[in-house]
């Protein structure tokens, strides 16, 4: 039985290198996509904190400035300017430090930013609950679009709006693939 033992001792020596670089490369993978996940959780949380504060500020600056401006019948084109202008300061007060740097950093000048999605709102908002606002600008950075193609926060679904958003494109889209898998495109 000593050669056994000795057979059995050598296949273990050999096995306990491979098994430790598997190990720590499984470690490392896990480490990884936790990081991802942390890293698209962060920035869905910023995304639905836009939409929120855009879907806040448009009906606040409507009923507070546009609509007595339309009442008067003096809403043009410099009313309407400034109308925008209220709007985006009023979004960028509801957004947290944070969300103005991940802005910033990701997409450059935060009124920029703004401005489409809030005259995004402001159509909808014209048109019905049926209307969808404007989708993200095309260059959006690869941690935002994986946000917004899945792997937004818990509780969230496929979209990183709020789950109280009521106006978002996405809604209802985690019920439809599931029922019609492979066939929802982004």
């Amino acid at each position: 039985m000593t050669g056994l033992n000795v057979l059995l001792q050598a296949v273990v020596a050999a096995a306990i290198p491979v098994l430790t670089t598997v190990l720590i490369s499984l470690i490392r993978a896990k480490v990884s996509q936790v990081a991802a996940r942390t890293e698209n959780e962060r920035v869905g949380t910023y995304l639905a904190q836009v939409v929120h504060a855009v879907g806040t500020a448009v009906p606040a600056i409507n009923q507070t400035y546009v609509d007595a401006l339309k009442q008067r019948g003096s809403f043009s084109g410099a009313e309407q300017a400034a109308a925008l202008e209220k709007a985006i300061q009023t979004a960028k007060a509801a957004l947290s430090a944070s969300t103005v740097d991940f802005i910033k950093q990701n997409y450059g000048d935060v009124n920029a930013y703004l401005a489409p999605k809030i005259e995004a709102e402001v159509r909808a908002q014209k048109q019905g609950p049926s209307a969808t606002p404007a989708q993200p600008p095309a260059a959006v950075p690869a941690a935002a679009a994986t946000a917004a193609q899945g792997s937004a926060p818990v509780g969230v679904g496929v979209c990183p709006c709020l789950p109280c958003c009521r106006r978002c494109p996405h809604a209802g889209r985690a019920t439809a693939e599931a029922e019609n898998p492979g066939e929802i495109g982004p």
